[in-house]
């Protein structure tokens, strides 16, 4: 040894040991984190349950509207796929659905969302249509034993106090609800229906009738006359113009779109339609020949009462008492004399036409009472009107484009000649 101190040597160091590795990746680890967080967009508050239903239905209810019912029946399976709802709400969606594929004429599914809103206990008070709509499924199918079963089941099962029986066939009961749904039924068919049954009485007398055609409907199936070849070839034309009017429907009202401002143009454009027509009050003095009808004229030039000679010469008695006023007014191009409309919509009010006019009744000396001059209707005011107007034009548009498409894609030639004299015109364009 020398003396001197010498520093014993240092081992190398690494960079980062082991500690060191660890802090930084926690470190890393926990800003990464950090940023996530702080980028992450604030979330939306989650729309309520009862207002995602809303929108839901609505968008239902728009498309049905529009009968687009493919596109409603599609959006309420999803909705009712994706969405956990109380069995009240569930069995009410389900029975709507149903409703939807009757109007596709998807009768199986319909049934089978009619029975899942059955099973998920459906309100009372629809219980009558839920009935109705499955069995006119059933029949609809061709089911008609299963119908028959299915209405004689609900028949059954359904009275309550609020439902009571109201007649017994048999075994098989009619309720209050049946009965009211065949009511419904014809009164669509039958204009008036319901104001002829407002009494007891004569509620009495339909239901009679009513039964009176279910006894003889059921005696005709013993006797083996709904096989009868003329009941099944009758049968067989009603369904299809059953069919006819469903794919009718379906390919039409799809093209028939109406917007409010094509509404509006379609009014501008036939203004004359929608004008509340110039109507007149007027009397009249019936006689025989012209020669009368002059003297009378002349009478009442020289101040004589129009009044008074209607009440002692006028043949038509009916009017002779009031002054020779007509019951009702005259509208300009109704329904009344042509003859007499024209004369008295020539004359000014309060005047006496200065001719006598004749008609197939004998002759009339008129005099004008008072005349109301035709007026324009506003547009809201006949807008539902004119709505209709205007989608029916569309539709004969649709259907006639339909009929030449129809023809023009299949195999079809009209021969006139027989019904003309010339040669077929429409015929298939291939």
């Amino acid at each position: 040894m020398d003396g001197r101190f010498e520093r014993p040597p240092i081992p190398p160091r690494r960079l980062f040991d082991r500690r060191t590795v660890l802090f930084l990746v926690v470190a890393g680890f926990l800003w990464g984190s950090l940023v996530l967080v702080l980028r992450r967009p604030p979330e939306m508050p989650a729309r309520p349950a009862a207002a995602a239903r809303s929108v839901e239905r609505e968008a239902v209810n728009q498309l049905k509207g529009k009968r687009l019912y493919g596109e409603a029946a599609r959006v309420y399976e999803e909705y009712l796929a994706k969405t956990a709802l109380p069995e009240g709400e569930f069995a009410k969606a389900a029975f709507e659905l149903g409703e939807i594929y009757v109007e596709l004429g998807q009768y199986e599914r319909a049934i089978g969302w009619f029975y899942k809103a059955q099973a998920a206990g459906l309100e009372e008070a629809l219980q009558p249509r839920l009935g109705s709509d499955i069995v006119k499924c059933f029949e609809s199918l061709g089911r008609t034993e299963t119908a028959q079963a299915e209405l004689s089941q609900r028949a059954a099962i359904r009275p309550s106090a609020a439902n009571p029986v109201v007649a017994k066939i048999g075994d098989r009961q009619i309720t209050m609800d049946e009965f009211n749904a065949e009511i419904d039924k014809l009164a669509r068919e039958v204009p008036g229906l319901r104001a002829q049954l407002q009494s007891p009485e004569q509620k009495l007398q339909f239901l009679r009738q009513y039964v009176f055609k279910e006894l003889l409907c059921e005696k005709a199936k013993r006797l083996g006359l709904d096989k009868d070849p003329s009941v099944t070839a009758r049968l067989a034309e009603i369904e299809k113009q059953v069919i006819f009017e469903r794919i009718l429907e379906r390919e039409i009202e799809d093209k028939v779109k109406v917007a409010d401002e094509d509404v509006k143009n379609y009014y501008e454009a036939h203004r004359s339609r929608y004008v509340q027509k110039a109507r007149a009050r007027a009397a009249h003095i019936l006689v025989k020949t012209e020669d009368e009808a002059n003297k009378l004229l002349d009478e009442l030039k020289a101040g004589k009462d129009f009044a008074e000679l209607a009440k002692t010469h006028s043949l038509d008695k009916d009017t002779a008492a009031k002054g020779g006023e007509f019951p009702e007014e005259f509208t300009e191009g109704g329904a009344a004399s042509e003859e007499l409309s024209k004369a008295i919509f020539a004359a000014d009010a309060g005047t006496v036409i200065p001719k006598p006019v004749k008609t197939e009744d004998g002759y009339h000396v008129v005099k004008v009472l008072a005349k109301t001059p035709a007026v324009q209707l506003p547009f809201e005011q006949v807008k539902s009107t004119v709505e209709n107007d205007y989608r029916n034009m569309k539709r004969q548009v649709a259907l006639e484009e339909l009929l030449k498409k129809t023809i023009s894609e299949n195999d079809v030639i009209v021969y006139e000649e027989p019904f003309t004299g010339e040669k077929p015109v429409l015929k298939n364009a291939k």
